[in-house]
């Protein structure tokens, strides 16, 4: 596929004909390379079968993030099986060659992008590619899985054939584990195709509806042979998702079908791709000139057979190019690789939570249970809670290389309330006993300018990494709108785009993002915070650790989206230098609440924080300008680790 706004690498494994790998494939030719490796044409050494193999660059391959995306990739698809998705085989480390690598089925065909160079497709071929694609993405949606990237060159057409046509690049596809939403080089699909919500709009909540968004486009460019105009500047893509795109020049028989799968608001777009592959237009036939079959009946039996079993996967091209892709006839048996199956998301809703600790630390006092067969119940005042599934916990972030060493930076006003969100009061944080080093490396200019950056009120950039041409950011706030302003601007004073993923909040917790933002360089970056599971449910445990210097005190808050700010001290064991935390998520909520975020945020000090002895739980706007001004009378850094989930 050709996107000039990916980078393409020479090759970087240097993997020669006749490598073989785990004495199954062996390698015949590189047929395209990207930002995360490069793709090969093999075969199946028993069968002789073609397949495509994936293969990680070596330096990526130390980084958890890119090993996570295919893993995620491998076990999300290995359980679907759909005509119109490509085969997968097996994800595995050659021992050999220590290469990392995906093996699936190799496709002979045309991109859809490369077929519209010369012309748009008739109505008929457009209608047939509808029912394909969209049942196909049912399939997947009915796993949980969204593609996320849906476009013209992620559809490819085997001999040149609508009625074969097979979608690609699932690479970036998101179980509800790991979703979120990216601004600026990492993000996760091409601006042409994005759905609003994948920009941070209508909730910012990616689900099959935003693949819905995407076919619509597809759909109109193979109607009109050209992109509808989705690009431009970021906030010209903004302003362009908040209305449907002008359909004027697009056969008005299939209009009424493209406005609403266009619908800016997700809600607004239809149930399901079952749905859209069922439509026809008023009095049409099927594509045989009888009255089509009736496709939900249709999508309904073949989820059934989906989830019996099979094993159908898509291979990414990695970060770009577009190899020729060719087919087989017969699929190797998949390996054995001990993979975990693919995590459906749960269904939204959610409130009030209770907190129920699964481990509660034996000293401290906690609530006495109802029974002995009944961990002790937190009961919140008004307030939210959050739900999480047991999970492993995630990988810990790639560190921050390097950390700059902090400035202090003045708070504003004192509080004049006791409730609601209220100013940091003016209490200066002591400067440093020793000047501050000018940075000397480009990453170390890289982290000051992200400190320094302000992008007004509820508005905070916790890096992940910082390495040279490469930086990987966590945008924490209530609107998108900042972010895409920040990532513009670092661009032009960087020369390079950041991956920023959003973490979008409520109103109520935006105290605790001002308190954070206003700490700028005087955040100590050490603590390393994991949690279990991006994505809770009701009724599960939230589990996670925090490694952080053992002569210092530790404090754990959860802040739900309510505003409340819970502190974990009764559910928390502390050894030496590493504490973990366990406690049963428990919510009120009404079925159909929205997805609700939420954040754990660790505090690490050189003694108790004395506003942190009060009431628990407490509203933000109480909790945070009093934390800054015991930090601020303290002195020194404190260290903080920051995690995000939500509640669905």
């Amino acid at each position: 596929m050709s996107d000039p706004d990916r980078t393409v690498f020479l090759p970087r494994t240097g993997l020669a004909p006749g490598v073989r790998l785990n004495g199954i494939y062996e390698i015949e030719r590189l047929i395209a390379t990207g930002g995360m490796g490069e793709v090969y044409q093999g075969r199946a050494i028993q069968t002789g079968d073609a397949v495509a193999i994936k293969i990680v660059r070596p330096d990526m391959a130390q980084d958890a993030n890119v090993l996570a995306l295919f893993r995620n990739e491998a076990s999300a698809l290995h359980n679907l099986y759909n005509e119109a998705i490509v085969r997968y085989y097996v994800f595995t480390v050659d021992p050999a060659t220590q290469a990392t690598y995906l093996a699936m089925e190799f496709v002979d065909g045309q991109a859809l992008s490369d077929r519209l160079k010369d012309g748009p497709l008739p109505f008929e071929q457009v209608d047939l590619l509808r029912r394909r694609i969209a049942s196909g993405l049912h399939a997947a949606h009915m796993l949980g899985i969204t593609h996320r990237d849906v476009s013209p060159d992620n559809i490819i057409l085997p001999g040149g054939q609508v009625t074969r046509a097979k979608i690609i690049d699932f690479g970036i596809a998101k179980s509800k584990l790991a979703e979120k939403t990216v601004i600026g080089s990492g993000f996760a699909g091409k601006y042409n195709y994005v759905s609003p919500e994948q920009l941070g709009l209508y909730g910012a909540e990616v689900t099959g509806k935003s693949d819905i968004y995407s076919l619509g486009l597809v759909l109109a460019e193979a109607l009109g042979g050209r992109p509808l105009d989705m690009g431009g500047t970021q906030m010209q893509i903004l302003e362009k998702r908040r209305r449907i795109p002008d359909l004027s020049a697009i056969d008005k028989r299939i209009r009424p079908l493209l406005a609403r799968m266009l619908a800016p608001d997700p809600k607004d777009r239809q149930a399901d791709m079952a749905e859209v592959a069922a439509w026809q237009a008023k009095g049409s036939a099927g594509p045989s000139g009888k009255r089509a079959f009736p496709w939900p009946l249709v999508a309904g039996v073949a989820a059934l057979a989906l989830l019996a079993g099979g094993g159908f996967v898509a291979w990414q091209i990695l970060g770009g190019g577009s190899p020729t892709q060719q087919a087989m006839n017969t699929s190797p048996p998949p390996l054995s690789d001990n993979r975990q199956p693919p995590a459906l998301g749960p269904a939204p809703g959610t409130p009030a939570p209770e907190l129920t600790p699964v481990n509660p630390a034996p000293p401290a006092p906690s609530p006495q249970p109802a029974s002995q067969n009944e961990p002790p119940t937190l009961q919140p005042p008004t307030s939210p809670g959050p739900t999480a599934p047991p999970q492993p916990p995630a990988a810990a972030p790639p560190e921050l290389n390097p950390t700059p060493t902090p400035t202090p930076t003045s708070p504003p006003p004192s509080p004049t309330s006791t409730t609601g969100p209220k100013p940091t009061p003016t209490v200066p944080l002591p400067t440093a006993s020793t000047p501050e080093p000018e940075p000397r490396t480009a990453a170390e200019r890289t982290a000051r300018y992200v400190a320094d950056y302000d992008g007004g009120a509820c508005f905070f950039l916790w890096p992940t990494a910082i390495a040279d041409k490469r930086t990987a950011i966590e945008g924490f706030g209530s609107s998108a709108e900042p972010f895409v302003s920040f990532d513009g601007a670092f661009k032009k004073a960087q020369g390079y785009e950041a991956q920023i993923s959003l973490r979008t909040i409520t109103t109520a917790q935006c105290p605790m993002v001002d308190f954070l933002r206003q700490l700028g360089r005087g955040i100590d970056r050490s603590p390393v915070m994991q949690i279990g599971a991006f994505t809770i449910k009701s009724g599960d445990a939230l589990s996670g650790t925090v490694e952080s210097d053992p002569n210092r005190h530790l404090d754990i808050l959860l802040v739900g989206d309510d505003g409340l700010v819970y502190n974990l001290a009764n559910y928390t064991r502390r050894e030496g230098g590493k504490a973990s935390f366990s406690l049963k998520l428990e919510s009120t909520a009404a079925s159909g609440a929205p997805v609700r975020p939420q954040t754990v945020l660790a505090l690490v000090s050189q003694a108790p924080l004395p506003t942190l002895s009060g009431p628990n739980p407490a509203p933000a706007g109480d909790i945070f300008p009093g934390l800054h001004q015991d930090i601020a009378r303290a002195g020194g850094k404190v260290g903080i680790g920051i995690k995000y989930f939500r509640i669905e």
